[in-house]
């Protein structure tokens, strides 16, 4: 018998979805933010489109910067998934999330916050 491995990414991904599914939708539209949805990595061998041409709205304020968007892989074809703005996080940096190309097959990192 196989025991099922989890990494604390996934298992932390699972159960932002079942508290997620567990509150009314209401609510989860009103304190919920894009990292709530988050992706993990993706390995396909069908490339993505072009980046789409975002017009990046004027930032709420000094403390906002931009998370370009970017292509997805859900319900086995890419989704775009727009960009938007994050407030900074004192001692933190934001890597944009990306497709790099390994052989023959496309990995999808995860925009993602490090120190």
């Amino acid at each position: 018998m196989r025991t099922p491995s989890f990494t604390p990414r996934r298992v932390s991904v699972r159960i932002a979805a079942l508290i997620l599914g567990a509150l009314p939708l209401g609510l989860v539209s009103a304190t919920t933010s894009h990292d709530a949805f988050a992706e993990e990595e993706v390995e396909i061998e069908i490339q993505p489109p072009a980046p789409r041409v975002e017009v990046i709205p004027v930032a709420p304020s000094a403390r906002h910067f931009w998370v370009h968007g970017y292509w997805g892989w859900a319900g086995g074809r890419h989704t775009w998934v727009p960009g938007r703005y994050e407030v900074m996080r004192d001692g933190w940096a934001w890597s944009e999330s990306r497709w790099n190309l390994v052989g023959r097959r496309w990995h999808f990192y995860p925009g993602h916050w490090y120190r």
